[in-house]
């Protein structure tokens, strides 16, 4: 099982957030793969029985970043799971991947032509 990172602060997301966002962003959690990507989004909101605007708001907050309409990954997965090398499996979205690096805090933000 990956290990949680001590995080400073709660992400402005689930400040004072609803039950239902919580359990969204949980079954999120649950579905993603080692490099925090979820792909079957739909399905993945249709098993949590959330509506279309929680993912809208997960992704306006800047908790998740969209790629297509069934395909995200999790901001801050490589600040809050330590998976040990023996357990993690790459992800097949290493094109997408390659377009991601951490930020000071860990957070993935989106590789430009300018910061390259």
């Amino acid at each position: 099982m990956w290990q949680t990172a001590k995080i400073s602060a709660v992400p402005r997301y689930f400040r004072g957030s609803p039950k239902q966002r919580k359990t969204f962003t949980s079954c999120l959690v649950s579905a993603a793969d080692d490099d925090g990507f979820v792909d079957q989004v739909s399905a993945v909101r249709r098993q949590c029985k959330v509506k279309m605007k929680s993912l809208t708001e997960l992704s306006e907050a800047d908790y998740v970043l969209m790629f297509a309409d069934d395909l995200l990954v999790i901001r801050h997965w490589n600040a809050m799971n330590k998976m040990p090398p023996s357990k993690y499996k790459e992800t097949r979205y290493q094109g997408l991947l390659a377009g991601l690096k951490p930020n000071k805090n860990g957070f993935y933000e989106v590789v430009t032509n300018s910061a390259q």
